[in-house]
């Protein structure tokens, strides 16, 4: 599935990169899209008119919407989404289900994740990284990280903790405890998006004009990949954890294969 300035979510043969099918979700361009194979087959899309949709994905039916939502994760406990004004609200996934709006931090929250028992959130705010239970809101811890605002976040497989990244570029890992694994200094270029393999091998992180692998164990970089394009958006990790495809700011989507070994 990518998601495009046009508003528009297509799902792709992936053998052939053959367009299977379109559908037209937001009137300005789809800012963040999720999607999460233990759901029963649904997906998140937030638009550039900051309204949250939730969608049925194998025949684009919209289930419910949201306004005033900036980013989305889905789960099978709900879907966890930040307000434009940077408070995390925690909705059900059909309609008419209770919307939960956690207490709001001393700073607003940019970035968000589930935890692997989906029974609390992990989310990025200014210079720090929260995890909050989802039931009664409570702060489980706060870690330090970076300056300003945190830029991005993931989580990976149970046991594999977290990742996130600030605006100076310092990409850190975590247990799902809180507990430091490693952190790698900045190189100076604009950090956009972060994303774990779903072997947990590697890590993803995208940045103005290039592509980082790193891997997961101990943050040491694997390979780079520098394009000339204005900015590198979004990224996706292929099932086997060999591929990453990436989508930039001339509307392609670049598929890489990662070097042996």
């Amino acid at each position: 599935m990518t998601g495009g300035l046009d508003g528009h979510i297509r799902r792709w043969d992936t053998t052939h990169w053959i367009e299977l099918s379109a559908l037209d979700a937001h009137g300005r361009g789809v800012r963040d899209l999720d999607l999460d194979p233990s759901t029963e087959g649904l997906m998140t899309s937030v638009g550039g008119d900051r309204t949250l949709r939730v969608w049925r994905q194998r025949d684009g039916r919209p289930l419910f919407a949201a306004s005033r939502r900036v980013v989305a994760r889905l789960s099978p406990a709900g879907v966890a989404a930040v307000s434009s004004r940077g408070r995390v609200c925690i909705h059900g996934r059909t309609p008419g289900d209770e919307e939960n709006r956690l207490p709001r931090l001393d700073d607003r929250v940019t970035c968000i994740g589930w935890t692997p028992d989906h029974r609390s959130v992990l989310v990025g705010s200014a210079g720090a990284v929260y995890r909050l239970r989802v039931d009664d809101g409570a702060q489980e811890f706060r870690r330090p990280f970076g300056a300003g605002l945190v830029t991005a976040l993931d989580v990976g497989p149970a046991g594999l903790g977290f990742v996130a990244v600030a605006p100076d570029a310092t990409i850190a890992r975590w247990s799902v405890d809180g507990d430091l694994r490693w952190q790698v200094e900045p190189d100076g270029a604009q950090p956009i998006s972060v994303r774990i393999s779903p072997d947990g091998r590697w890590v993803a992180q995208s940045m103005a004009y290039l592509v980082q692998i790193r891997d997961l164990s101990d943050g040491r970089l694997v390979c780079e990949i520098k394009l000339r394009l204005k900015g590198v958006f979004g990224l996706a990790w292929s099932a086997d954890g060999t591929r990453v495809m990436s989508s930039g700011a001339d509307g392609r989507v670049r598929v890489w294969a990662l070097p042996p070994g």
